[in-house]
Parts: C-alpha cells; structure tokens; sequence
C-alpha cells in the first residue's frame, strides 16, 4: 500500500481535515451519494491507521484509530 506522500497528496492537520468533514456532514450532500441506501441515510465514519495516538473526536461522526487494518478489522469483529 503507498502512503499519501507517495501518491502525491499533500499532508493536512487532522483538525483541518476535521473541520472539512464536519463541513460536509452539515451539508448533508452526502445523502446523495450513489452508496447511499435508499431508504436509511448513514454518514461515513473516519478510520486513522497510524501508530501515534490522536486526540481527534466530534460529536457528528465516529472516528475510529488503530495501529493496522488488521488489529481493526479483529476489534469489529469482537463486537459483533
């Protein structure tokens, strides 16, 4: 898997990339979106894989953080 860097995206602060996803949660353009169930809309929650801890929340949506896809993908599956 590449990182951002080597695919060319620029690198932004978590709280600016926060702020921007707040934004769109209050849009509500998301509903719109072809993934979007008919009948019961839902708004993507945000998924941080990185070994650094962040102190990163908002009230609108989850965010979740773990050190590998792995280790969040076991942690899912306990709670089901």
């Amino acid at each position: 898997m590449k990182t951002a860097k080597e695919i060319g995206l620029k690198t932004i602060s978590l709280s600016r990339l926060g702020s921007r996803y707040e934004l769109y949660f209050h849009s509500q353009e998301w509903h719109n979106e072809s993934w979007q169930p008919k009948a019961s809309k839902f708004f993507p929650s945000i998924l941080i894989i990185t070994d650094k801890h962040y102190d990163v929340q908002s009230p609108y949506f989850r965010i979740f953080q773990t050190s590998s896809i792995n280790k969040f993908m076991g942690s899912m599956s306990a709670k089901l």
